[in-house]
C-alpha cells in the first residue's frame, strides 16, 4: 500500500475497488494490500495496480476489509461475510 495515501483514519471497509482492465492486470502481479488506497467521493477506495493518478474505473464492493481483497481472485468483487 502506498503510505502517502493513508491520510485519514485506517478504513473500516473499502466501499470501491477498481476493475480498470490494465490495471487488475498489473495489479496481479502486486502483493495483497500493497495497492493504493484511496478516495473516492467520501468513500475508501482500491486499485489493485496502485497507479495513483491514473483513471479508475470504480465498482462498488458493499464494503469489504482490506484484507479481503485477494489481487488473484479480482475483478471478482469481493464480499463481506
Amino acid at each position: 500500500m502506498t503510505q502517502g495515501e493513508r491520510t485519514l483514519a485506517e478504513p473500516h471497509a473499502v466501499e470501491y475497488i477498481c476493475i480498470t482492465p490494465d490495471h487488475v492486470v498489473q495489479g496481479k502481479s502486486v502483493p495483497d494490500e500493497h495497492g493504493t488506497l484511496t478516495v473516492n467521493g467520501r468513500h475508501w477506495a482500491y486499485c489493485s495496480a496502485g497507479l495513483k493518478n491514473a483513471p479508475h474505473d470504480w465498482k462498488e464492493t458493499g464494503g469489504v476489509a482490506l484484507e479481503a481483497i485477494h489481487h488473484a481472485e479480482l475483478p471478482a468483487t469481493p464480499r463481506t461475510p
